[in-house]
């Protein structure tokens, strides 16, 4: 189970988080996608080296953005 993998450890990086983002996204499930890429923004992921990674994810989140909701990823 994808979300077991990951919650078997908590405290992961912001890159590693922005991984577990890019694998939800690859299998549809964009709530999950959302929940790691909350923890990843808090984790600081928007800085430094992840900084390309977290605007693709950004940007993958916006594209799988349902029509009603205007604003946010």
């Amino acid at each position: 189970d994808f979300e077991a993998a990951f919650a078997a450890r908590d405290g992961w990086d912001g890159e590693a988080y922005l991984g577990a983002v890019e694998a939800a996204l690859g299998l549809e499930q964009r709530e999950t996608a959302l929940g790691y890429f909350d923890k990843a923004r808090a984790s600081g992921a928007a800085q430094g080296k992840s900084r390309s990674l977290y605007a693709r994810m950004e940007t993958g989140l916006r594209a799988t953005r349902p029509g009603w909701k205007f604003w946010g990823v």
